[in-house]
């Protein structure tokens, strides 16, 4: 488990240094008071009065104020708190940074605590009176984070020092004074122990305690002048801390020796403690020195840490489940204060006697930062805390009564808290008491029983306050005359009914009565609890001789879809819906049904024996039937007849491609395959339209290819090929060997074009392309003399054009230089005329060729081309 430890930084004499005050700058104080001389009469003394400001170190700005330069003190004679005299402009000596800091090595990673002090002193001389004299001093504002105290109203400080006179003190004495002055940092849910010890300089008896802090100064008016006269007005405490205790009931200060100490448990933040020390002298208090600081929450880790409850007395038996919130992952010694020990994180212990018993952990404790506990455990069992009350009605008041069982001991106190959230008075010590709500609601009621044996138990209950008793009763209702009809009333609670009027009424003195009145009647219950609370209600019961049902006017629809049955009604029966089947359609007023042939739909109203019917005729008539011819398909470019019918009006969608898409049979001419919608519209019979779709697939373009135009040399057979389809028609017939395939064999010897027909089966598409034949006398290879490579389409390559040559070993150009400009062995390849990615000169080239023929035999020629540009 986490632990998240609050550190909270003691600024002695201040607890801590408040480091977010936003311009609340000083964060404590104090007044002190010594005496100088007196005068040879004895009747007037001079003491040195001594304030001390204490203020955060943060820096001065606009939020951050330094210390005032100079303050007044106002003195007031308390004989009849007149003000006696004010002092001005009272220096500041310093400010003064103490360096005193005891830290705690078991902290991880304390901050560093600063503060200064500011001191103010003036020489004031009193004449002797009674009841001495006040001097004070007040400055606004405080910290208005605090959390212990309320500051929402901007409120300041008052620090004053009281000098005594002939009845209320010693003149000529000085105040106590506390003598430590350390930082000393302490985490919350940690350990708190500090002396706050004090001297004196006369050697009187000095005690301790906790005092309210005083507030005084407002932001409108910051240093009052003169200080107003006493009493001042303390602070008003947040829930959960009082002057008692400023840091929550886990932290006390030791009467006699000053020392602060406890277990502190704060959330993060400022608070505000005042501490009181008091000199007495042959047992008669003779000074009181108070001292003003604050207390601010920081995030903090101690190494070890030891918590657990330090109380254990709900006194339910003799076995203690011990909860431990310590530091996981270390040792753990618990002496459970009858001669038993255990090492467990969460120990289950059970003790064999009664008693009072004194607990202890030890938290790694062979560590030098190992943390211990104690606590204390009341084993008294048996004890068990509860109540019983009775009365719930609003009209008298709610009586409770103590029903715990205690085996040991007898009651100490009893505290009630009734819950009302609107009472300042709602709660009680007594026994047995009584309290009256005084509005319906339930209420939360908590009890806590306090036994002599300082046991403690609570109970809660939920308690349901009511005006009236709860009732409910039979609805409003139709009844048929002359039926019976028994009433129904009901409550949560015990108690009698009495019905009236006593008209056709049985047993009207019960919850359930039987009625058969021969009119419209409201009959009326009075319901009385047990406690005398009353509630009454009533039903009224419409009579009728007879009842009525519509079925709604006789419709049309298309066969199969659905229609909706509404009946109209006087009243609020049973209805039931019948087909000519007497078949049950619906239960309700609202039927749905969907025929296909014509049906009729009685509906039937009934009240007792009161019965009604009526009836309606549903005529389904039918969708028109559409027609369109069967899925087909199309050459591409060709055109096809959409042949519809079943309908009065038609329409064909998409209808781009269609001559008039009004049309039964439209005329077809799609580019691709395309889905056809037929909407047909009739009018006889269902007038709603009906679709139905058709297919027509487009094939593909033939892309016919009789091969590329060739030169032949005479005498050599060549062999055809053609492609694109899966038929194949050539013409003329001339020279070919079989025409109606694809690759057939030429035997010709002069310049011939042949065409070829390709066929695509099944559908029979198809398309035309046409080959040309030149014959030359080879084998040989011809090569140009001359060419013009300027992109116009004509002349633009130099190649060679081979005859009868079945194979080419190279063809080479050559510059004038003999640099190789182009190369290639690939049939009917030539040079484009460039050279290494540039236009080559215009000008002579040497070229090179060479291949082999048909009948083996190697061709080689050269010769020069002249490059035109």
């Amino acid at each position: 488990m986490k632990k998240t430890l609050w550190l909270i930084s003691l600024l002695l004499p201040l607890l801590l240094i408040s480091l977010t005050a936003r311009g609340h700058h000083i964060i404590g104080g104090e007044m002190t008071y010594t005496f100088i001389n007196k005068s040879a009469d004895g009747k007037t003394f001079t003491y040195q009065v001594t304030m001390k400001l204490y203020r955060g170190c943060e820096p001065v700005d606009n939020n951050h104020a330094p210390l005032d330069p100079t303050v007044p003190f106002s003195v007031y004679n308390n004989d009849d708190n007149s003000l006696y005299k004010t002092v001005l402009n009272i220096s500041l000596q310093g400010p003064h940074f103490p360096n005193k800091q005891r830290n705690d090595p078991c902290i991880i990673n304390p901050p560093t605590i600063c503060y200064e002090i500011g001191t103010y002193t003036a020489d004031i001389t009193l004449p002797v009176n009674k009841q001495g004299y006040t001097v004070a001093y007040q400055r606004c504002c405080r910290n208005d984070l605090l959390l212990n105290v309320n500051t929402s109203n901007d409120v300041g400080a008052t620090y004053f020092t009281i000098i005594p006179g002939t009845e209320n003190g010693i003149p000529g004495d000085d105040s106590p004074v506390f003598s430590n002055e350390e930082a000393v940092l302490v985490c919350s849910r940690g350990k708190l122990n500090y002396s706050y010890a004090a001297t004196d300089a006369n050697g009187d008896e000095l005690t301790y305690s906790f005092y309210p802090g005083y507030i005084g100064g407002t932001r409108g008016n910051v240093t009052p002048i003169p200080t107003p006269p006493p009493p001042y007005t303390t602070f008003a405490y947040q829930d959960g801390f009082s002057a008692d205790a400023p840091l929550g009931p886990g932290v006390t200060i030791n009467k006699t020796t000053g020392e602060i100490s406890g277990r502190t448990n704060l959330q993060p933040g400022t608070y505000d403690v005042c501490v009181a020390v008091y000199a007495h002298r042959n047992g008669k208090l003779i000074a009181t020195h108070l001292k003003d600081f604050q207390v601010d929450v920081h995030d903090c880790h101690r190494v070890v840490l030891a918590d657990i409850p330090p109380l254990y007395n709900d006194c339910k038996g003799d076995t203690i489940h011990f909860p431990n919130n310590s530091t996981p992952g270390k040792s753990y010694l618990w002496d459970f204060g009858d001669g038993d020990s255990s090492t467990a994180y969460t120990p289950v212990h059970y003790f064999k006697d009664t008693g009072v018993y004194h607990i202890w952990l030890k938290v790694d404790p062979t560590s030098s930062c190992g943390d211990s506990i104690s606590a204390v455990a009341k084993i008294y069992p048996g004890l068990k805390a509860g109540f019983s009350y009775l009365g719930n009605c609003l009209q008298f008041p709610t009586r409770f009564k103590n029903t715990s069982v205690i085996p040991y001991g007898g009651i100490d106190s009893i505290g009630w808290d009734f819950g009302d959230p609107g009472s300042f008075n709602d709660t009680s010590g007594k026994q047995n008491p009584v309290y009256q709500y005084t509005r319906p609601n339930t209420y939360a009621v908590a009890f806590t029983l306090t036994t002599t044996k300082g046991c403690v138990q609570s109970d809660t209950q939920s308690l349901r306050v009511y005006d009236k008793p709860p009732l409910s009763l039979t609805p409003d209702t139709i009844l048929c005359y002359p039926d019976r009809l028994q009433l129904s009333a009901q409550s949560l609670l015990s108690g009698t009914y009495q019905w009236i009027p006593a008209y056709h009424i049985q047993n009207a003195g019960t919850a359930t009565p039987e009625v058969y009145p021969g009119k419209d009647t409201t009959y009326r219950v009075t319901f009385t609890d047990t406690e005398g609370c009353v509630n009454t209600d009533s039903v009224h019961l419409r009579v009728v001789s007879e009842i009525h049902v519509t079925a709604g006017d006789d419709t049309t629809i298309c066969a199969g879809d659905p229609v909706m049955l509404h009946a109209t009604s006087d009243g609020d029966y049973v209805f039931t819906w019948r087909d000519d089947a007497d078949q049950v359609v619906a239960t309700s007023l609202d039927a749905t049904a969907a025929p296909v042939q014509n049906k009729t739909y009685t509906v039937e109203a009934a009240l007792g024996t009161c019965h009604a019917s009526d009836v309606t005729r549903v005529t389904a008539v039918p969708y028109p039937v559409p027609y369109a011819a069967p899925d087909t398909a199309i050459c591409y470019g060709d055109q096809i007849l959409l042949r519809g019918g079943g309908g009065a009006f038609y329409r064909w969608t998409p209808g781009g491609s269609l001559n008039d898409s009004t049309l039964a049979s439209p005329l077809a001419s799609p580019l691709d395959s395309t889905r056809y919608t037929l909407t047909v519209t009739d009018t006889l019979g269902c007038p709603k339209p009906v679709s139905q779709d058709i297919l027509v697939g487009v094939i593909p373009p033939i892309r016919a290819f009789a091969g590329n135009d060739t030169i032949v040399s005479i005498g050599q057979t060549i062999q055809l090929h053609a492609s694109g389809g899966n038929q194949y028609r050539w013409s003329p017939f001339t020279g070919l060997n079989d025409p109606d395939i694809s690759d057939p064999l030429v035997d010709w010897r002069r310049d011939i074009s042949y065409q070829v027909k390709v066929i695509q089966a099944p559908e029979g598409c198809f398309a035309y392309d046409t080959i040309n034949l030149r014959y030359i006398t080879g084998p040989a290879i011809y090569v140009p003399n001359a060419f013009t490579p300027n992109g116009d389409g004509r002349n633009d390559v130099f190649r060679p054009i081979p005859v009868g040559i079945t194979h080419l070993d190279y063809f080479r150009v050559y510059n004038r230089w003999g640099q190789l400009v182009f190369e290639t062995t690939t049939y009917m390849q030539g040079w484009h005329g460039g050279f290494k990615g540039k236009p080559a000169d215009a000008g002579g080239y040497v070229w090179v060729v060479m291949g082999e023929d048909l009948h083996g035999k190697t061709i080689t020629k050269k010769g020069t081309v002249i490059l035109i540009r």
